[in-house]
């Protein structure tokens, strides 16, 4: 049986302006959604961060199986609460 997904806000918009991006056609973009049967849970897709100096600065914070990633902070400004 698939998984439903429901997303609740990405990166995705429908006509760019110059200051905004675009995802592509397949819609892969950072964004946040839920997955039905998990209350507790957002799904966040995210740009992973591979910047050394970056990494190094939060090492403290990333704990076993944890990466770091950005999301756009109008993605998570629009989920809704």
């Amino acid at each position: 049986m698939p998984i439903e997904i429901t997303t609740l806000t990405t990166a995705a918009i429908a006509a760019p302006s110059d200051d905004q991006e675009f995802c592509d056609v397949r819609r892969t973009c950072e964004g946040v959604h839920t997955v039905a049967g998990d209350d507790d849970s957002y799904y966040v897709i995210v740009t992973k961060v591979t910047h050394p100096e970056t990494l190094r600065a939060f090492r403290g914070h990333i704990g076993a199986g944890e990466e770091l990633g950005t999301v756009r902070k109008r993605i998570i400004d629009e989920v809704p609460r």
